[in-house]
């Protein structure tokens, strides 16, 4: 269930209330932050979204390091937004005028490969906008969780790429989200509670995700990211907050065997259900409904499970 936060002390107040009433000992706390061009290069946007960024990863900082003096083993992850501002900043990217639209995005294409280069491995640093906080409160990189983007020098980058999450530009935020809690969260850690700060255009998106993963212990903040510059319209623009701590709290297992027998059940639960919903329809529909509208009519989780089977090679 949402519910409405009205004020910064009220929303500190329940982070720090519900995430210590909690009996997981690990916590992964998601931060948020786009992607923009500025002169042949990417950086992270962090004012592009008003105070979001910045104000979202003091709250967060500030709760892990309560979290951690309790005992609690806290993980940080950044999750970059590579693809919404690709059409408007790609030009930005050009050495020269005139170049074709396929052109201009195989530029920031390249350009953001070699931004997650940089980012990448053990020596990868922090920009100063997070390095100062972390310092702050005592955190470092050894405390942010790596995103292995399988591209060459980009096997443990210190960003998430939503680019990497998405299967193909047809995706949407729920189907990227839903990735990154079961194909990377679940199969490393093995019981954890995911407190994340999400913009507010994403809400629906995000909840629909939520809704399709099971067992899920997390905690949602989301925030308004679009015409605002302080933090009173930020919380004036209304802050929404959704908490998810069941009362049976399931353990992950990591082990590659249970692995195995999870993804075959998922595969043979699609199976089974595309035949229930008579077979022809279905696969009439995957073929001519995108992504979003298949999953609304079919469900998420089903979707995603035959464009995995649609797209393995034999």
């Amino acid at each position: 269930m949402l519910e409405t936060i009205t004020n910064q002390a009220e929303l500190e107040r329940r982070l720090r209330k519900d995430a210590q009433s909690s009996d997981i000992d690990n916590v992964v706390i998601a931060l948020h932050f786009p992607l923009r061009a500025n002169r042949l290069s990417l950086y992270e946007a962090t004012e592009t979204w008003g105070p979001f960024s910045l104000h979202t990863a003091k709250l967060g900082i500030d709760v892990g390091k309560e979290l951690r003096d309790s005992g609690k083993n806290v993980k940080f992850l950044f999750l970059c937004d590579d693809w919404s501002y690709r059409d408007e900043d790609k030009e930005l990217l050009a050495e020269k005028q005139g170049l074709s639209n396929s052109r201009l995005d195989n530029r920031w294409k390249i350009t953001r490969s070699r931004f997650y280069r940089q980012i990448s491995g053990p020596n990868a640093s922090l920009p100063h906008q997070y390095k100062q906080l972390f310092t702050q409160y005592d955190f470092s990189e050894a405390d942010v969780l790596r995103h292995n983007h399988g591209k060459p020098g980009r096997e443990d980058c210190l960003y998430f790429s939503e680019q990497v999450l998405r299967s193909d530009d047809h995706d949407t935020c729920s189907e990227e989200y839903f990735r990154l809690i079961e194909d990377e969260l679940n199969t490393r850690i093995d019981n954890y509670l995911l407190v994340s700060f999400v913009p507010h255009v994403c809400q629906t998106a995000i909840c629909r995700a939520l809704n399709e993963t099971e067992d899920l212990n997390g905690m949602h903040v989301f925030m308004g990211t679009e015409g605002i510059r302080t933090l009173d319209e930020l919380y004036e623009a209304g802050v929404m907050y959704k908490k998810d701590l069941p009362e049976a709290k399931v353990i992950r297992p990591r082990f590659n065997t249970i692995k195995r027998y999870a993804a075959a059940a998922c595969l043979a639960f699609a199976l089974g259900t595309a035949c229930f919903f008579s077979g022809q329809e279905m696969r009439q529909d995957f073929q001519t409904m995108d992504s979003s509208e298949f999953d609304t009519r079919y469900g998420l989780r089903i979707g995603y499970n035959l464009r995995i089977m649609n797209t393995q090679k034999p």
